[in-house]
């Protein structure tokens, strides 16, 4: 039997995680601030791992057969490969742009400098940058040709490495003890959705979704979405598998001291889920104060938010960070020339719609359909859960804003809090199933509830397989890579991937190599 545990992972995460910001560090600053940076990071790193406070009735122990785990594996290679991770598979309409950003990321020096556009590539380049920095050599030695095989099965590789991380903390944190529970956990991890097919029905496009060029559900509602977790895997994997990894730890944690390790590591990843992520931070660290403060004991609060490792990051890996991605046209503010007509920077989504009336009508229906029967569903246990109040107020509050002329603020923001209603909703089975003889009529009217809207929430996440599917049967190959951009160095400037005129920019004017 192989045991897990939450400290045998916690240490294996830990490690995943720092690698991106580890390899950003020594790749883009110069020595100077590159060296000094990685060993704060490195001390950081270790104060967190020193530390060991666990949510109490967390610290349980999963075990697996050789088989079992063997299992697991292949499913979350499986998965991946349908998404089309490898390559060799048909690939979602966004993955032109990811795979030229990762080619970019390969067969350039870094930081990636375009000189005849006098831009450089600025973008959430977290999860490509370890597949990227081994697959360098490879380039090097046998050319693009391998190389860039190579690199493709590195990514599958790396990402799904991190899921089946994603899966065993699952599997602790619910108390997986049976071969049920960690299929349910499996399930839910990969089918998990609102119910997108009844938004489809309701307003009439159906035929539009499930057109064959089309093919999924989540454009019933184009101007917001919640995306589930199979489609944010198919679709912005970049900035939702770590994040996912580092919400799981963040769940586990009993108290903040080791806050700023996760927050670096999810920001350099997905700056717009690190924002989901400190909603969820802050009010986890709010509950440990209020808690401490009733025991008496507020010394032992303010030894965890300030410690050695929050404090050190927040003073100087973070800004570093930061100031990388405020670099970015879309973040920058102002009108880009010769970019986009409308305004970067932050504003209000409803702003840009016919009324505010009009906006939270159409708002409302997403939010019902997709998170807000979930949240009804599992709340009678969740009254005194904070954190429950936070992910249903941060999910409709969220959507209210953009940044840049996207919509991706909106729906990237809100990923953690959508994955810890998944952990909820996962919790809420488990519970069902374990107590369903012993329960009252009402109680089981609510179970069967739950797993009518779950049910009808997979039929998102099987769209989005079955449009692979489809393509591949169409096509009569599975050799679907899109290579349509190959690289962004002979391309328009864009406004959500670079940066204008980055020579004058803070980060390249001081910190960059």
């Amino acid at each position: 039997m192989i045991s897990f545990a939450y400290d045998k992972l916690r240490r294996v995460t830990a490690v995943t995680v720092a690698l991106p910001v580890l390899t950003f560090l020594l790749g883009y600053l110069r020595p100077v601030f590159a060296i000094p940076g990685a060993l704060v990071f490195l001390a950081a790193g270790y104060f967190a791992l020193k530390s060991r406070a666990v949510e109490p009735g967390r610290d349980r122990t999963v075990t697996f057969t050789p088989v079992g785990l063997a299992a697991l594996v292949a499913v979350i290679l499986l998965w991946g490969w349908l998404g089309g991770l490898n390559g060799f598979f048909y690939q979602s309409s966004d993955w032109g742009m990811r795979n030229a950003i990762y080619r970019d990321l390969i067969t350039h020096t870094w930081p990636v400098v375009y000189e005849q556009k006098m831009t450089s590539l600025t973008y959430y380049i977290g999860h490509w940058l370890v597949p990227a920095a081994l697959s360098k050599p490879v380039f090097a030695l046998f050319g693009e040709g391998v190389g860039w095989v190579v690199a493709r099965i590195l990514l599958w590789l790396w990402t799904s490495f991190a899921l089946v991380l994603i899966a065993l903390d699952l599997m602790v944190y619910t108390g997986a003890d049976k071969p049920w529970k960690k299929i349910l956990c499996l399930v839910v991890f990969i089918g998990f959705s609102g119910m997108d097919a009844v938004g489809a029905w309701v307003t009439d496009r159906w035929r539009e979704v499930t057109a064959a060029d089309v093919l999924h559900f989540e454009w019933w509602r184009k101007d917001y979405q919640f995306s589930s977790m199979t489609t944010c895997l198919y679709w912005v994997f970049n900035q939702a598998v770590i994040p996912w990894l580092i919400v799981m730890n963040v769940l586990f944690e009993a108290d903040p001291r080791c806050y700023m390790f996760w927050g670096v590591c999810c920001f350099l990843c997905g700056p717009f889920p690190f924002v989901g992520l400190v909603i969820l931070m802050a009010v986890r660290a709010g509950a440990f104060m209020v808690r401490k403060s009733r025991a008496g004991e507020r010394n032992q609060t303010l030894r965890a938010l300030f410690s050695p490792g929050n404090v050190l990051l927040f003073l100087t890996v973070f800004p570093a960070l930061a100031m990388f991605f405020l670099a970015n046209n879309a973040a920058a503010g102002g009108l880009i020339s010769g970019i986009t007509n409308r305004p970067a920077g932050v504003s209000f989504l409803y702003a840009l719609q016919d009324s505010v009336r009009i906006y939270l009508r159409k708002f409302l229906h997403l939010y019902v359909l997709d998170v807000g029967v979930y949240l009804w569903l599992v709340c009678k246990r969740r009254k005194r859960d904070p954190v429950f109040y936070a992910v249903a107020l941060s999910l409709f509050i969220l959507p209210f804003f953009r940044i840049g002329r996207s919509l991706d603020f909106a729906a990237r923001s809100t990923i953690p809090g959508v994955f810890v209603l998944m952990v909820y909703v996962l919790e809420e089975g488990m519970y069902d199933i374990e107590r369903w003889r012993s329960f009252p009529l009402g109680e089981k009217c609510r179970g069967l509830c739950l797993l009518g809207v779950f049910l009808v929430g997979l039929m998102t996440p099987g769209m989005e397989i079955y449009r692979g599917i489809y393509n591949v049967r169409q096509a009569g190959t599975v050799l679907l890579e899109d290579d349509t951009v190959h690289t962004l160095d002979d391309k328009d400037v864009s406004l959500n991937f670079e940066t204008t005129m980055y020579a004058d920019s803070a980060f390249f004017k001081y910190l960059a190599k």
